[in-house]
């Protein structure tokens, strides 16, 4: 019916439903998929009359752009905290790192986001709101991708830093580690 508008007819509809595969079972409909999907064919989008491979792949190089970036902003900062925590073990530093550990490990993604754009976008006006950047301007494209790749990466940086501190802590209280001490 959404498909078909305010003024379908109910012919209009059924005919829609044919076309969708609607009126078919629901294992039936699903086995055609994964029958479609195991041969490359991930259908077409029925708002936009596109087929969905076409979509995917047009948003992959910003997805994986996205990716890196993310993940090089959390290693850039999780690996130095990590880092700082281990070598004092019980210090301030340590606590301080362990709390933002926590902190970032719980904060939802999306929460992050909102916030991320309140402030630094809407607010301070710093980054863009919407976007990737021009085409070509690797600048403008780098810095369209600050704000979302800072909110992939708070999570990780956590989980980054509290795995290279305990991984540290470890290592260093080997016996060898001791022995080269003495």
């Amino acid at each position: 019916a959404v498909i078909a508008g305010d003024i379908a007819t109910n012919e209009d509809i059924e005919r829609i439903r044919n076309k969708l595969g609607l009126d078919q079972p629901f294992l039936t409909r699903f086995g055609t998929w994964a029958w479609g999907v195991l041969q490359g064919d991930l259908g077409t989008d029925v708002l936009r009359n596109r087929l969905v491979s076409e979509l995917v792949l047009t948003a992959l190089p910003n997805t994986l752009a996205l990716a890196v970036a993310a993940m090089l902003l959390a290693l850039l900062i999780g690996v130095p905290l990590g880092a700082l925590g281990a070598l004092r073990p019980g210090s301030f530093a340590d606590q301080a790192v362990a709390f933002l550990s926590v902190g970032f490990v719980s904060a939802p993604n999306f929460v992050v986001s909102v916030f991320l754009l309140l402030i630094f976008a809407v607010q301070l006006g710093w980054f863009p709101v919407l976007g990737a950047g021009p085409p070509g301007d690797l600048a403008a494209q780098a810095w369209h991708l600050v704000l979302p790749a800072t909110a992939l990466a708070i999570g990780w940086i956590g989980y980054i830093a509290r795995l290279l501190r305990s991984s540290l802590l470890e290592v260093l209280g080997e016996p060898h580690i001791r022995t080269l001490r003495a």
